[in-house]
């Protein structure tokens, strides 16, 4: 990160490209951290009202994981939405650096942290496993299947063999990544360079889809995904209050007046 303040003033793109990058290795370090902190909570799950909830509102998810591997090209198409969350993680802000957006590339980073400190501090009073570890299906992903029984070992104080087990279900932090993407797309809304209209529109649609894969693939509640929609936009607000927007015409132009 220092190297890439040193660099910043004299080649700009360069120099906020390497201190994206080393902030984004400082970051997983920290959030990896925390999740480790939040773990061992000692509160009890909340599945069950979750899962209440889904009901209350007639959605059923076994019936939806049925539907979608009955349809095996929606389901593609949803793991494709799915898995790019972790791309979107990392390219984001690597493609504000590269743009030379500074001011939607700290936007960005600010929020992410504030919506990862809240959804933490929630799972650590409410935890969740997510709806594998109270209903039973062949269908589930398979990552999935191992949330309740990793959590199970944290609190027994067993070593765990896969260090990467997504423990958080409630909130998404799926649709808390997906939500803020979109609302930092909307700075660049309406799209005046046409080269950019398409990968821009591509990407919307594909966040759109990405939240709908949370609970169409089962790996999230209904309630998961109203709570991860709550949780970013009240971290956008946040650094809209903290980090007031400055006009950064890097894909829009304006017309001389």
């Amino acid at each position: 990160m220092a190297l890439g303040c040193a660099l910043e003033d004299r080649f700009q793109r360069t120099g906020l490209s390497i201190f994206t990058i080393g902030l984004l290795f400082f970051m997983a370090g920290v959030i990896s951290y925390g999740c480790g902190a939040i773990s061992s909570t000692p509160f009890p799950l909340i599945d069950h009202s979750l899962l209440h909830f889904d009901k209350l509102i007639h959605f059923n998810t076994l019936t939806a994981i049925t539907w979608t591997h009955e349809h095996q090209h929606i389901h593609r198409v949803l793991r494709f939405a799915y898995d790019m969350w972790a791309f979107e993680t990392v390219g984001i802000p690597i493609l504000c650096a590269v743009i030379g957006d500074r001011d939607l590339l700290v936007r960005y980073i600010n929020a992410i942290l504030i919506a990862n400190i809240i959804g933490s501090l929630i799972y650590y009073f409410f935890p969740s496993c997510g709806p594998a570890s109270i209903l039973h299906s062949s269908y589930f992903p398979h990552e999935e299947l191992i949330v309740y029984p990793a959590y199970v070992m944290i609190h027994k104080a067993l070593p765990l063999h896969d260090m990467l087990v997504p423990l958080i279900a409630f909130p998404s932090f799926h649709v808390i990544h997906a939500v803020i993407f979109c609302c930092a797309l909307k700075k660049y809304w309406p799209i005046n360079k046409p080269e950019w209209r398409i990968p821009l529109i591509a990407l919307f649609i594909i966040n759109c889809l990405l939240i709908i894969s949370t609970f169409m693939l089962g790996h999230h509640y209904i309630a998961d995904v109203f709570g991860g929609f709550v949780v970013a936009i009240l971290a956008w607000a946040c650094v809209g209050w903290l980090c007031p927007t400055k006009n950064t015409p890097c894909l829009t132009h304006h017309p001389k007046t």
